[in-house]
């Protein structure tokens, strides 16, 4: 009989522990459920998991916060030639990281802003001509869209907008569920290295205004919200009702053994 009512008990504790959420960590690398994209991408640099120092996760967010947008592969770019109009026109940068433009051929601006870009075709076309002045004007960046999975609203791809920072996107993807973790909010950048990934905390962005830290996006970013850890309250008390009552029982028995 003791035999029994220790299997009993056993069973109850596995049966309720069964029932209890823990609320899963996906990142969205490795996400596979409907609505949201896989990949193995390696994430670059140190991430900010635990382990992680504190001056590599610094130089982590150095990568998100620099204001300054950056050249990349399928770039549209509009370069005007000051009185050369008919040299000016509109080019995509090519997977290479190049454009090729009339009299200097292929000129590799693919890392460069668009002021650096602009000195370089200088150089180039000094052999032409004697002061050449060169601007370059971003016409619409490489992937016009940030993509927000997890808790929120509505997952999937927003129109990207620059100048817009985190929370503007989950504000954009209908904001957060009642089941958002804000505290630790993965942003995923790829770039022509390798991806890099950090976590950021919404809430203390939202309470503290600490505004230094809901840095601005770039095209093609990722933003993941998990799941609270989350307690099945009426699991608990089903299973402390299951262990008092086999308790009960077991002294029921002994007092009659008695």
């Amino acid at each position: 009989m003791k035999k029994s009512l220790v299997l009993l008990f056993i069973f109850s504790f596995v049966w309720a522990q069964s029932t209890i959420p823990l609320g899963n960590v996906v990142d969205p690398e490795t996400q596979t459920s409907e609505g949201s994209p896989s990949a193995s991408a390696e994430i670059g640099l140190n991430q900010t998991s635990e382990g992680s120092t504190a001056s590599a996760e610094i130089r982590l967010n150095q990568n998100f916060v620099d204001d300054v947008y950056k050249i990349e592969c399928g770039d549209l770019l509009e370069i005007i030639i000051l009185g050369e109009e008919e040299l000016s026109r509109t080019l995509m940068v090519m997977h290479n990281g190049t454009v090729s433009f009339p009299l200097i051929g292929e000129a590799k601006v693919a890392g460069l802003t668009t002021e650096q870009a602009a000195e370089l075709l200088v150089e180039r076309l000094k052999k032409y001509f004697t002061q050449p002045v060169v601007s370059i004007i971003f016409k619409s960046p490489t992937l016009p869209y940030v993509s927000v999975f997890g808790e929120v609203l509505r997952q999937g791809a927003v129109e990207y907008q620059r100048g817009l920072r985190v929370t503007d996107y989950i504000a954009l993807a209908g904001g957060p569920t009642t089941k958002a973790n804000l505290s630790k909010v993965k942003i995923v950048r790829f770039q022509t290295e390798r991806p890099l990934a950090t976590t950021i905390n919404v809430n203390e962005i939202l309470d503290k205004g600490m505004l230094d830290k809901n840095f601005e996006l770039k095209s093609g970013d990722w933003i993941h919200i998990d799941k609270k850890f989350t307690i099945n309250w009426g699991a608990v008390l089903q299973f402390a009702t299951l262990t008092l009552t086999a308790l009960n029982l077991y002294l029921t028995i002994e007092r009659i053994n008695e």
